[in-house]
């Protein structure tokens, strides 16, 4: 069978970024020197031979979502799709057990006041209560990121500590935890996807999705992080919204909206992720046929915005003072990207694009592009000029931007043309990017 032109684009991008990342012949492929990856030194061979073979499993049951055509029943897409996100927790821990420590570094990270602080910070907070009313006096005393994020990520390590009963175990319960949080995306990206409306198309695109997020290099190698927080609380928010709109649900609205206030108090990022999706979903709105009108939509949408005061009122009755923890933020922010680390708008308007583009995985970015007017890319591609040309971000952009890649993902998995949407293509599209992600884990220090 002839190989078309978008397949060896895929695979020559693939080997290009391969061979640069392997050889270092240009050691800027790790970034700026204001910001450069650690160069990796060595990684243990079996793991890596698990995360292959739990690829291939990956793989299988993404084709098996792909050729549902809406013939299989509610409980076995909903076991497919649980299988589907343990492979991807799976795949997780694979990479991580590579690293030199192996799995310890779960705990280690989480516990490390150096990597994030949030555990750190977790241990001292004697109630949350009155740690939510005094947060923004704090803030400026915490170390590493603390300063720059609201108070949602040092509590969700409070609870898993108290559940526990003991910090060191709290801390590997609480990785496990994220690293299941990730995975988990894979259904609401499902459900973005049109998966269980029953036409075959839907099924496809799902499947697609699914099989795509199993090798972003993003999503995969930077464990355990907070950031898969945000990626699911998000991720989330805009399956229920979008499900209102298909179905004209308020209660759906309504939850969605929620979920998108409850993510701005892990992260006042998510802002950046709910606008994107905003544009996805106005988008959807104005370019399907649904059966709802001008009105309907306006109660719909009025329903997720009373969702997303409800969720931010409620800590503001505990005693936060949001606008005071938003300024702190902000100042925590740039006093760590500018004050500390000497970053240049100037050098990272450029670069951030670059590593957004890298740990998204080149192949995947290439064919973003050949899906560019799809929604979901339309939405991408707005929230990354904004967010760049902004200078709010400095660097870790592949990271921190981790809340849009689901974007790119559906972009391409439902684009209604291009090569893409073959299985063929997809097939060799995500071994590219699986061939991308074990070269990252082979030569970089991620998340170090």
């Amino acid at each position: 069978m002839k190989v078309n032109r978008f397949e060896i684009a895929t695979l020559a991008i693939a080997a290009v970024t391969c061979v640069l990342l392997a050889t270092d012949v240009w050691p800027g492929v790790r970034g700026p020197e204001s910001w450069r990856w650690g160069r990796r030194i060595a990684v243990a061979p079996l793991p890596l031979l698990g995360a292959a073979l739990t690829f291939l499993g990956a793989l299988g049951v993404a084709k098996m979502l792909r050729r549902d055509g809406g013939a299989f029943s509610r409980a076995k897409r909903a076991g497919l799709l649980a299988l589907a996100a343990a492979l991807i927790a799976g795949l997780m821990l694979f990479l991580t057990a590579a690293e030199p420590g192996g799995l310890s570094n779960l705990a280690r990270r989480v516990e490390d006041a150096s990597f994030t602080s949030y555990h750190s910070v977790a241990r001292a907070v004697p109630e949350p209560r009155g740690f939510l009313r005094d947060y923004h006096r704090l803030q400026s005393r915490f170390p590493v990121h603390g300063p720059s994020q609201p108070p949602g990520r040092v509590l969700f390590f409070w609870a898993v500590n108290q559940a526990t009963g003991d910090p060191h175990r709290g801390a590997l319960d609480a990785a496990l935890l994220l690293i299941g949080a990730g995975a988990l995306v894979v259904v609401p990206l499902a459900s973005i996807a049109g998966f269980g409306r029953g036409t075959p198309g839907e099924s496809s695109a799902a499947g697609g999705a699914v099989l795509l997020f199993a090798c972003v290099p993003s999503i995969l190698l930077f464990t355990p992080q907070t950031d898969h927080l945000i990626l699911l609380m998000t991720s989330t928010a805009a399956a229920l919204l979008f499900s209102a709109l298909r179905r004209d649900s308020v209660a759906s609205s309504l939850a969605g909206g929620f979920i998108a206030g409850a993510s701005l108090f892990v992260s006042l990022t998510s802002a950046a992720a709910l606008g994107a999706w905003g544009i996805a979903l106005a988008l959807e709105a104005v370019f399907t046929r649904s059966r709802s009108s001008a009105a309907r939509y306006a109660v719909l949408f009025g329903a997720a915005g009373a969702g997303l005061l409800a969720a931010l009122a409620i800590p503001a009755a505990l005693g936060m003072n949001w606008p005071a923890v938003a300024r702190e933020c902000i100042a925590g922010a740039h006093r760590i990207q500018v004050l500390i680390f000497h970053r240049a708008f100037s050098e990272w308007v450029v670069w951030n694009l670059f590593d957004f583009a890298l740990f998204l995985g080149p192949p995947l970015a290439f064919a973003l592009f050949r899906s560019i007017r799809s929604r979901f890319a339309v939405a991408l591609l707005a929230a990354l000029a904004v967010l760049d040309l902004s200078g709010t971000i400095l660097g870790e952009t592949g990271r921190i931007w981790m809340f849009l890649m689901p974007l790119a993902v559906l972009a391409v998995a439902t684009s209604p043309a291009g090569d893409p949407r073959s299985d063929r293509a997809l097939t060799i599209l995500a071994v590219a990017q699986f061939a991308v992600l074990l070269t990252m884990r082979m030569t970089l220090n991620v998340p170090g």
